[in-house]
């Protein structure tokens, strides 16, 4: 925004549309009718006015001209909303084995294709307790919500669905929901079900002793 000039009206002609305007801070300068604001034609003189300045052919020209005193400048903008008190704890890694309920994919605004699988799951008090210790403690929550990548539901989602007793195990980063006080959030980064679990270690299991029994062998 340009900035305001104050100055007092010289003299101006009603009948010609023009005038002068005096500036402390800029000298005389030219004003013609077509550049006062607010429905004015004409300006008296000795009118107190405010305006902003540009250059023309002819020189510094007066502009946006209104008549009194300008406006005093905004307050800076105050918080409508209390932020958390600095350096307080806002995540925590958790591994949670559950069965989704109703789990549905989301698709972000412009892709086709969905990006993440959500679904809630409901925490009762001993599993509230169980909770990380390093998560703010200001309510307790009653529901997590769990937010899954598509691509690893891709692997692991078939599998479960396959087996309606089934469960998954996932890992991944817990937070509180800054906009819903009483809900967690879990951002998964690795899912699996049970079973591939089970299998994984014991895979993992097999190739530590493999290499000891070359060895020994």
């Amino acid at each position: 925004m340009a900035d305001m000039i104050t100055g007092v009206v010289k003299w101006f002609s009603a009948e010609k549309g023009f005038g002068f305007i005096t500036s402390a801070e800029r000298g005389d300068l030219y004003v013609h009718a077509r550049s006062l604001e607010d429905g004015r034609t004409a300006l008296s003189p000795g009118e107190p006015v405010y305006f902003t300045a540009r250059e023309t052919p002819r020189g510094l020209e007066a502009a946006q001209v209104r008549v009194g005193a300008p406006p005093p400048p905004p307050k800076p903008a105050q918080p409508t909303i209390e932020l958390a008190p600095a350096g307080a704890p806002a995540k925590a890694s958790l591994k949670l084995v559950v069965r989704p309920i109703d789990p549905r994919p989301l698709t972000r605004a412009g892709k086709r294709r969905p990006s993440v699988v959500a679904f809630m799951v409901d925490l009762d008090a001993a599993a509230f307790a169980a909770l990380p210790a390093s998560l703010p403690r200001a309510a307790a929550p009653s529901a997590c919500l769990v937010l899954i990548p598509a691509k690893a539901w891709e692997r692991c989602g078939s599998a479960w669905q396959a087996d309606p007793d089934g469960a998954l195990a996932i890992s991944g980063m817990l937070t509180l929901n800054p906009l819903v006080p009483d809900m967690l959030t879990l951002y998964a980064s690795h899912a699996e079900t049970l079973e591939a679990q089970s299998a994984g270690k014991q895979a993992q299991a097999r190739a530590r002793a493999t290499p000891l029994d070359a060895g020994e062998a």
